[in-house]
């Protein structure tokens, strides 16, 4: 027995309807709404960058044994974000978390360093999760929408 008809013989069998006769729509018959597109639409792109006027690093061209980089200064306003290190290919070397109060903060890499070079210092926002994932956290850009980033060189020295 088809949901519909059963449905209408319960609502007439207790009294709570009285129905001439059941109407049975074929699958041809259902046009679909616009709730329904919603529910089927692709989920909403993550936004590439997040604005936050604040946002700042200062790093200085520092030297070391190639294990750790020295981050003087950075902060956030905007909630928890993170400190990320790339080489120049844009291969991540390491991050840090950071949150609104963050001062001077130091990097472990991922790899130690083995040779001299240019890096950069980014930060990006965190989505929520506590996980940097590129694909998901956007960058921190200031007020100009300049990313908040800056390049230093790295000097790697026997130790």
């Amino acid at each position: 027995m088809k949901p519909v008809l059963a449905a209408t013989l319960i609502l007439m069998l207790t009294g709570c309807a009285s129905v001439e006769s059941a109407t049975t729509l074929q699958f041809e018959q259902v046009q679909l709404t616009k709730s329904a597109e919603i529910l089927t639409s692709e989920p909403q792109a993550r936004p590439e960058y997040i604005l936050d006027s604040r946002a700042e690093i200062e790093i200085e061209d520092q030297s070391g044994d190639g294990r750790s980089v020295a981050v003087e200064f950075a902060r956030v306003e905007r909630g928890a974000a993170f400190l990320v290190i790339l080489n120049q290919s844009g291969e991540i070397l390491g991050s840090a978390p950071i949150d609104p109060q963050s001062q001077p903060v130091t990097v472990v890499l991922t790899s130690p360093l083995t040779t001299s070079q240019e890096l950069s210092a980014q930060l990006r926002w965190d989505d929520g999760d506590g996980v940097l994932n590129l694909d998901s956290d956007p960058i921190l850009v200031e007020e100009h929408e300049d990313d908040v980033a800056e390049d230093f060189w790295y000097e790697v020295t026997g130790g």
